[in-house]
């Protein structure tokens, strides 16, 4: 869903070489509606925190080696048997861009401020 704007030019080539009128495309409604919430700046503004806050999941997922992206166990991966000493130098690099990281030094939301307090003992 939060790549939709980038497959715009796509789905519109697609309507364009249906035979079907537009307006009866189900592809049809989900570009207008798609075009009436790109309009919508605070829509706009909530997928962009959206996508920078997945990155920062993403980016502690991967130093903690837990929930693999692609895995079939989502949030209840166990994560991979490597060693303590990888992952605890892992997430002190991402404990490091947490504090200097001015965006994210300064973000009130629990999940970050949760992740700095466990993190605290790591080092």
């Amino acid at each position: 869903m939060l790549t939709l704007d980038t497959l715009i030019p796509q789905l519109q080539d697609l309507l364009a070489k249906s035979e079907e009128p537009p307006e009866s495309q189900p592809l049809f409604k989900l570009l207008t509606q798609a075009c009436y919430l790109a309009e919508d700046q605070e829509a706009v503004q909530a997928v962009e925190e959206l996508r920078w806050r997945g990155e920062v999941f993403d980016r502690l997922r991967t130093a903690m080696r837990i929930a693999q992206a692609g895995g079939g166990n989502g949030l209840n991966d166990q994560g991979t048997g490597e060693a303590m000493a990888t992952i605890r130098q892992r997430m002190q690099a991402f404990r490091q861009v947490l504090d200097t990281n001015p965006k994210l030094a300064s973000d009130s939301l629990i999940l970050l401020c949760h992740i700095r307090q466990s993190l605290s003992g790591i080092g």
